[in-house]
Order: structure tokens, then sequence, then C-alpha cells
């Protein structure tokens, strides 16, 4: 007590302190799904961007070798899937292509991709 009669504390009530966890809770809760679904999205271009670099490699392999090239899916993580045409793609020596795009699919999302059979040109099919 101070000499005028009245205490002199200072801290926070056990109220207080109840009301702010709430509210951080409250926050935490609305924000993490938010969080995940921006990160699952980051992962569906990441897993498009590693296909769509396989199909330019396997092109250019085709064109420096002068041989035809088969390509490979590269293998994303659990949560997506890269779907071939049955046919496959194969890109011949002079950069044309046989066969049709892949896709990327997971996330709720999907990703074709166009490859022009005559130059071999390589496309995010719209």
């Amino acid at each position: 007590m101070s000499a005028t009669g009245n205490r002199d504390e200072s801290g926070f009530t056990l109220l207080e302190m109840l009301v702010v966890i709430a509210i951080l809770g409250l926050i935490s809760g609305l924000a993490f799904p938010a969080v995940e679904r921006g990160l699952a999205h980051q992962r569906f271009r990441m897993a498009a961007a590693q296909v769509e670099t396989a199909l330019r490699e396997t092109r250019a392999r085709a064109i420096a070798t002068g041989s035809a090239q088969r390509f490979v899916p590269p293998a994303p993580d659990a949560a997506m899937a890269v779907a071939m045409p049955q046919a496959g793609l194969v890109f011949h020596a002079d950069g044309s292509a046989t066969g049709a795009g892949p896709a990327v699919e997971g996330a709720g999302r999907r990703l074709s991709f166009a490859i022009d059979q005559a130059t071999g040109a390589i496309a995010i099919a719209r």
C-alpha cells in the first residue's frame, strides 16, 4: 500500500490473461488453414515447374544427341500426380514431338502442358 491508502500493484489479472489466450487461439485457428492452403499451392507450383523442366531437358537432349528421347516424368511428392497420355511423349532429333503433353494434378488443381508436335514447343494449356 502507498501512503495514500491505494494499492500500487501492477500486472494482469487472470481474467485478462484468459481473454488474451482465447483471442490468440481464435487467430491461430483461422490463420493455420490459410497457411496450409498456401503451402499446398506452392507444392503444386513446384511439381509443375519440375515437369516443365523435365520436358525442356528431354527435348534439348533429343536435339543434342540427334536421337529420339522418350519423356519420363519426374516423381513429384506424394500429394501430386503426373498424368501421361497413354501413347507417351517422344521428342525427335529435330525438336519435334510425337504424343500429347502431360498434366500435373494435386491440391485440387490441374495444369496441362501443350506440346506443338511440329516444333516441340512446350506451353501451358489454357
